[in-house]
């Protein structure tokens, strides 16, 4: 799969979204200078939310996540309900700045890495008392969109006696866990697993459901690798696995046309992504779900943060213009010399 983002449409707003957080940045500033002036902090959340509009148009998450946050915290701002509030004030502010910031790493990077403004986030949820985000809660595979199949396509995929079939896969799938659970021969249940799961692959074809046993088909082969190691989560995830196949015996062929809920394949997914020494199946889908980009390393994720930490182009700029003035003043003094 593809990177999705937009960023001709990202180089078109990015200029306006920079020319708006000044204003709110110099909104700020009158207020700190000027606590009565209530307005200034109007104008702020006038602007942040024409921002966090303009981002979520170009769907770029880390970036529209981190000016929802900044939006939420200058309305507690307005509704007086921050503790610190000139603190929370130069947060907002160091947020404002930091965003062009991170927008020209995007869109020079061509990548948005939502876990590079985690920490930020998570100081602008805390000035309003709001519970931390998890790394888990950032990972934002690009989850598949499959369009349904048709009636008679259906019909040619139905092996006979389905019910069975699906009722025997079923009866497999639990006595693996069954195993799994009591810790009792690891390898067989992890055998009927894989034989489980493959069968689904083949019935789904490449209908809406298929995607859910493609990423189960790869965990398994992980843990028969030991790249994934058996664990209670893990487990709970495969209960909801054997929910929809339930629903499959419920609801026949037709069922195969609903994808699994997004959480789960998400979770699924989550596991391939931290693996440290993927199989082949699990290489699959780290790549077909850009799994790198949605969970990349922590080495490229300090050195962005790092980056982010420094001085802005414009900022660079200024500096590189004031240098060179100052080298011809001081050719033209070695000159008159």
């Amino acid at each position: 799969m593809g990177d999705r983002h937009d960023y001709v449409a990202l180089e078109w707003v990015k200029g306006e979204i920079a020319e708006t957080l000044k204003q709110a940045h110099h909104a700020i500033e009158n207020l700190l200078d000027d606590p009565q002036a209530t307005h200034a902090l109007d104008e702020c959340l006038a602007c942040i939310h024409q921002v966090h509009g303009s981002l979520q148009m170009v769907e770029f998450y880390g970036a529209a996540l981190l000016a929802e946050e900044m939006e939420q915290l200058a309305m507690a701002l307005q509704g007086n309900r921050v503790s610190h509030r000139d603190e929370a004030l130069h947060l907002l502010m160091q947020a404002l700045g930091q965003l062009p910031i991170y927008l020209d790493r995007v869109q020079g990077a061509r990548r948005d890495l939502p876990l590079v403004v985690l920490p930020l986030i998570n100081d602008l949820r805390s000035a309003r008392g709001e519970s931390l985000l998890s790394e888990t809660s950032l990972f934002s595979p690009q989850l598949p969109e499959l369009p349904a199949l048709d009636a008679e396509t259906l019909a040619q995929l139905e092996p006979a006696e389905l019910p069975n079939v699906l009722r025997k896969l079923r009866q497999m799938l639990q006595m693996a866990l069954v195993g799994f659970l009591r810790e009792q021969d690891n390898e067989t249940n992890l055998d009927y697993l894989a034989k489980v799961f493959a069968r689904l692959e083949a019935l789904c074809a490449n209908a809406p459901l298929s995607p859910l046993w493609q990423v189960a088909s790869a965990l398994v082969e992980g843990m028969q690798g030991g790249a994934i190691a058996n664990s209670p989560a893990l487990r709970s995830l495969f209960k909801d696995a054997d929910k929809e196949l339930k629903r499959l015996l419920e609801e026949g062929m037709r069922g195969i046309n609903q994808p699994a809920p997004p959480e789960l394949l998400k979770s699924l997914l989550f596991y391939i992504a931290k693996a440290e020494h993927p199989t082949g199946q699990m290489l699959t889908m780290k790549e077909r779900y850009s799994l790198d980009e949605a969970l990349p390393d922590s080495a490229m994720v300090d050195e962005e943060r790092a980056r982010l930490a420094g001085p802005d182009r414009d900022a660079m700029r200024s500096v590189l213009a004031a240098l060179c003035e100052e080298l011809v003043r001081v050719k033209e003094r070695l000159d008159l010399f």
